[in-house]
């Protein structure tokens, strides 16, 4: 198959006398969105990385594979690629295609997984970690510690399409598909809208400015809900980082000028962020802990009914919500002073 990246667009094309003839095309990460999010519907569990796809009867792993035009694709191409070296025939072409593909797919979808798991948000400080150390598909470690894409792995032409050069990938797998689509989500445009998997639904989809974490407003307030429950810091927490994350924007607009104005900016919200997630995780623990305090003493008869007695009950208050508030805005102030 060949396949070139054309203004955001994946093309997979034809090559005759040193010309392209597109075949079709999709924006670029379609192909990978729809992979990951088909596939890990048969996982046991969002926890789980790898598929049970193996573990499926022949006529059952067939149907999977045929409901993902991608994968069956490659799957088909396999068979006829084995057909004509087999003796027995197609049947046996097809059972050796079957196991090579179910392979492929568990392979291809755990890597996904890991890599989404440790694609940062965007308005996370972990980013350039991740591009030096993302070990996906096809990049290679350097001796300056950098990772880099290695595309001479692949064969390559460059060729002409609509009065355009553009340089043509073949590729012989499922998995070289995957590595290049996925290289150029993160690491070919930055006009690419990148993708990531939701931490409610657990499905992949393209990231935004306007929400950088989850797939849609209704996962959003899904998962803020169920860590209310958890904390009541949660809303504040996060309320304030965006609400911060958008302030620095703000002022990094008006200051394009003087990039040592922009780094001091980026700075101070970095240092927040890192300061402003500790607080949120120890006052969390520190209500969970009263909260569990406050249950034993409730469910211990005797203890209760001598406090009730005394008038003397044990202070298992902590931290408001607008205290905890407060003193994420505090801090954000002081910092933001050093800042002219």
């Amino acid at each position: 198959m060949n396949i070139t990246f054309c203004d955001g667009m994946l093309l997979q094309v034809a090559l005759h006398d040193n010309k392209a003839t597109v075949i079709s095309k999709q924006e670029i990460g379609t192909e990978t969105i729809d992979f990951y999010n088909y596939f890990a519907k048969y996982r046991l569990s969002p926890k789980e990385q790898l598929l049970t796809l193996s573990n499926c009867p022949d006529k059952e792993a067939i149907e999977i594979i045929s409901g993902q035009p991608l994968v069956n694709q490659f799957f088909l191409d396999c068979i006829n690629s084995r057909t004509d070296i087999y003796p027995q025939g197609k049947q046996a072409a097809t059972e050796e295609a079957l196991t090579y593909t179910r392979n492929l797919v568990q392979y291809a979808f755990s890597d996904l997984d890991a890599a989404f798991s440790e694609r940062p948000g965007a308005d996370d400080t972990s980013t350039q970690l991740f591009n030096k150390t993302v070990y996906l598909f096809t990049h290679e470690e350097q001796e300056d510690g950098q990772t880099v894409f290695k595309p001479n792995q692949f064969t390559t032409s460059f060729v002409l399409q609509d009065n355009k050069i553009v340089l043509v990938y073949t590729v012989k797998s499922l998995y070289e598909y995957l590595a290049l689509d996925f290289y150029h989500i993160y690491f070919s445009s930055d006009s690419i809208k990148q993708v990531a998997v939701c931490p409610c639904c657990k499905k992949a989809f393209r990231m935004s400015q306007r929400n950088n974490l989850y797939c849609s407003k209704s996962c959003k307030d899904k998962h803020i809900k169920a860590n209310n429950k958890k904390s009541p810091y949660y809303s504040k927490y996060r309320y304030l980082q965006q609400y911060h994350n958008r302030q620095l924007n703000e002022l990094r607009s008006q200051k394009t000028d003087s990039f040592p104005q922009v780094q001091k900016l980026q700075d101070i919200y970095d240092t927040w962020n890192e300061w402003a997630h500790s607080e949120y995780e120890q006052a969390t623990r520190t209500y969970n802990l009263m909260q569990q305090e406050k249950f034993k003493f409730i469910i211990n008869v005797n203890a209760y009914r001598q406090a009730q007695a005394n008038n003397s009950f044990p202070n298992f208050e902590t931290e408001s919500a607008e205290e905890f508030g407060e003193r994420l805005k505090s801090k954000w102030k002081e910092l933001k002073r050093g800042v002219k």
